[in-house]
């Protein structure tokens, strides 16, 4: 659309809205499939003044419950998070459990001797897995450094823009 409008819109169609991006959240939110506590969807639970975020699975593990709590309102206030995003978040959440929990145990110990000599404990390579996914599915929401980076958030829309920048929205 930027482009059509630098080049002067030659066919003289509609350009669009300014922000035609599709919004996030519930198609239907009188759908009563979609409350169903049978499957837990439908608005968060937990999570005070925030709509159209999904709900924490109750199958994860403690501490897949709390990082769950702890990223929710955050990607849901930067726009980055919507109820289909559930199974994602989901997935993150319980590797960052089975990561925590590899971690602890080689807190105690990396290596363990056997006859043929030193070797590392399975769980070493359990965290070094179960990190890859976190950080993979963390680039998925931008929760890396380098993902927010790519990624166009609604707050960049509310700075003031001059000339040029008009243009290019």
């Amino acid at each position: 659309m930027a482009l059509r409008r630098l080049e002067g819109n030659p066919g003289k169609r509609p350009l669009g809205k300014k922000n035609n991006r599709p919004k996030l959240g519930v198609a239907n939110q009188n759908n009563k499939s979609s409350k169903d506590k049978k499957t837990n969807y439908g608005k968060g639970k937990g999570v005070k003044g925030m709509k159209d975020i999904p709900a924490c699975p109750h199958w994860l593990k403690k501490v897949a419950k709390n990082e769950w709590h702890r990223v929710v309102p955050v990607l849901s206030r930067l726009g980055l998070l919507s109820t289909i995003d559930r199974v994602a978040l989901a997935g993150y959440c319980q590797a960052y459990a089975r990561w925590e929990q590899a971690e602890k145990v080689i807190d105690h110990g990396m290596i363990y001797h056997t006859k043929n000599g030193v070797q590392a404990i399975p769980q070493v390579f359990i965290a070094q897995k179960y990190l890859q996914i976190c950080k993979s599915l963390c680039a998925e929401f931008g929760m890396t450094p380098s993902s927010r980076g790519r990624m166009m958030l609604d707050k960049d829309s509310e700075k003031p823009k001059g000339g040029f920048e008009e243009t290019l929205d």
